[in-house]
């Protein structure tokens, strides 16, 4: 249907999910900085891409503050464990834009819907109707969500089409 349009579309191209089996505090002893389910989920989403993390043009990740921007962006392997705040690799323009509409807290964070924000601004980058937040020639892009302390992780790549 969206084909038909004549119009730019995106598509969701491979996705994946993992949950670690706890909510918040996990009581067996882990890495919480690790974020295991966000590992989980984007090895899970890329092999069903048919891609590698270095594929992707950005990045919109549910991120309620900068060091789970910084933590989630080292655990989907954007960006090597502990260079996850690397100087100006993930600002527009960078070798991957990471959260190009200023994240979960430049929109307010609304409740239930601040994971469709995050689809929403792919689609916006995808289909070239992102303004002065524009990646050029953006065509692979990944969106996580979570639940608890990334205890639980959706990824979703997702493919720009003509």
């Amino acid at each position: 249907m969206a084909k038909a349009t004549g119009k730019p579309y995106a598509l969701v191209r491979g996705r994946g999910f993992a949950h670690e089996g706890a909510h918040q505090i996990n009581e067996v002893p882990n890495d919480m900085t690790a974020f295991v389910a966000a590992q989980s989920a984007a090895t899970t989403a890329y092999a069903d891409a048919g891609i590698a993390p270095g594929d992707l043009d950005l990045a919109e990740l549910y991120a309620p503050c900068t060091i789970i921007q910084v933590l989630v962006s080292e655990a989907m392997q954007l960006l090597p464990r502990g260079r996850g705040a690397a100087a100006g690799e993930t600002k527009l323009g960078g070798r991957i834009p990471i959260c190009t509409s200023g994240g979960c807290l430049s929109r307010g964070h609304p409740s239930y819907v601040t994971g469709l924000l995050t689809i929403f601004e792919l689609w916006e980058q995808l289909t070239g109707r992102a303004g002065a937040r524009q990646v050029p020639n953006a065509r692979l892009a990944a969106a996580s969500c979570e639940l608890g302390n990334y205890n639980a992780a959706l990824i979703h790549i997702l493919e720009a089409r003509e």
